[in-house]
């Protein structure tokens, strides 16, 4: 029997109908290399398809409710094209609330736009939308819906190519006119033309004041204010000296760093520079990529110093290496992250291995920023 015609009224193979060592040997490691996916897949990335496939399918329910359960969800053009046409030209929605979990599709919306953009004429202008989706955020949609298409062929529940009979020239132009209009949009909406994108060049003339208010924020009695202090402070200077991305170093290892000392021909003495390697990551495209900053002549601003303090204070309050380590075995010290959360108190060694909340970090620099904005230091 054919794996394609042994399936359930859900698309989905049976391994007890598969008749062949072959058949099964073959399903079998087609639901293991699945799963390692899956395992793989970052958890941000997981946390941005999924609403997405969620509310397609909410679509789905209702504009084609008259299928049957084994065929309403399955990806194709007639369905995937209405919807990321309403995509992209519906009004940007609020946030969702933390922790919704009921699929934000609004159907009196979606007829709402088809109806105002069937019934232009060719003499009529097509206006934009006030508050649009960027292409990100399109893009995004996409992604969702063809990693959804994609586990769909793998359980032999849709037989229809992407390229050839899904994703066709028609939404491709959809994706040329949100990529064009984004500029339009602004400039009819008399946005900022030096916009957040910027922001992080403007705080360049103040990082000293930032760098000294983190510091402060760790002279206190509060052992776990201290701890937080140091090591929103590390990172700070780290990803600003080094020019990496957050993410980067709330993932990092330990084990990830390594120095090099380099003696400049204009310089008296060697320059110390530390390194980061970084094995995954959002730019990394499956390639090792390397951070890197040197000593500063200014000791405030040394990301080298502040790991040194970040690191000295982090394993008197923890206890975690009052034991050290063996260093010759990879096995006792690999897993410990360069970050910890401020509650990994001593006896729980397992918050060493666990990366900090991508929230830790940005909530701190926040409050700074504002505090700073306050006291007019800062725009």
């Amino acid at each position: 029997m054919s794996p394609n015609n042994s399936s359930n009224n859900q698309g989905i193979i049976d391994p007890s109908t598969l008749q062949t060592f072959g058949e099964v040997a073959r399903f079998r490691q087609a639901e293991i290399v699945n799963q390692l996916y899956n395992e793989n897949m970052r958890a941000n990335t997981a946390r941005s398809y999924e609403p997405r496939v969620e509310e397609f399918k909410a679509y789905c329910d209702v504009v084609f409710s008259g299928l049957g359960p084994e065929r309403r969800y399955t990806v194709t053009h007639e369905k995937i094209y209405p919807f990321m046409f309403y995509q992209c030209f519906r009004e940007k929605k609020a946030p969702a609330s933390r922790g919704a979990k009921i699929p934000r599709f609004n159907h009196d919306d979606y007829i709402a736009i088809h109806n105002k953009y069937s019934s232009l004429t060719q003499d009529q202008r097509v206006e934009d939308p006030k508050v649009c989706l960027g292409l990100e955020s399109i893009m995004s949609y996409k992604a969702a819906l063809q990693k959804f298409h994609a586990d769909q062929r793998d359980d032999n529940i849709n037989n229809c190519s992407w390229q050839d009979h899904v994703w066709l020239a028609k939404c491709e132009k959809l994706m040329k006119v949100v990529k064009g209009r984004k500029q339009r949009v602004k400039r009819a909406n008399y946005d900022e033309k030096v916009d957040h994108e910027m922001s992080p060049y403007g705080a360049l003339d103040h990082i000293d004041q930032i760098e000294n208010a983190l510091f402060q924020m760790g002279c206190v009695s509060d052992s776990r204010s201290i701890l937080s202090s140091l090591r929103n402070r590390f990172t700070f200077l780290f990803t600003t000296g080094g020019i990496l991305r957050g993410e980067s170093v709330y993932m990092a290892e330990l084990s990830d760093l390594l120095h090099a000392t380099v003696q400049r021909t204009r310089d008296p003495h060697p320059v110390t520079v530390m390194i980061l390697q970084m094995a995954t990551g959002k730019t990394n495209q499956d390639l090792k990529l390397y951070g890197r900053v040197a000593r500063h002549k200014n000791v405030n601003l040394c990301s080298i110093g502040a790991l040194g303090f970040y690191l000295m204070y982090r394993f008197h309050y923890t206890g975690e290496w009052d034991n050290p380590p063996d260093f010759l075995d990879n096995k006792s010290w690999f897993d410990t992250k360069l970050l910890v959360a401020s509650d990994s108190r001593r006896g729980s060694p397992l918050n060493h291995t666990q990366r900090i909340s991508d929230k830790s970090y940005a909530k701190a620099i926040k409050k700074v920023c504002k505090s700073l904005e306050r006291e007019g230091i800062l725009e």
